[in-house]
């Protein structure tokens, strides 16, 4: 998918203007395997069964409220930024 594509997508998924933009940007950067998921999710809807160390899509859709495809743009936070991993782990998610 390109930008634009990624961009409409958003769109018709409730994402304002300004959010659809920078989000297509972030989807650009993703991992690529996240961004394979992304993309296959965006166009057949399959739930992603990717992980990544000891999270996966079901165990961060289990502990918060998020929904996808808000999800991917929290796994790529987790994969980028261990210190970020430790925060959803102890104080977002309420684990001790």
């Amino acid at each position: 998918m390109n930008q634009k594509e990624i961009f409409d997508y958003l769109r018709s998924e409730g994402y304002t203007r300004g959010e659809a933009l920078y989000f297509s940007g972030r989807v650009l950067k993703f991992d690529p395997a996240l961004r394979e998921a992304f993309e296959r999710y965006a166009t057949t809807g399959e739930k992603p069964d990717f992980c990544w160390k000891e999270w996966s899509f079901d165990s961060l859709a289990e502990r918060t409220s998020f929904k996808q495809p808000r999800l991917f743009f929290y796994m790529d936070n987790l994969m980028r930024d261990p210190e970020y991993a430790d925060y959803i782990r102890l104080g977002f998610l309420g684990e001790e």
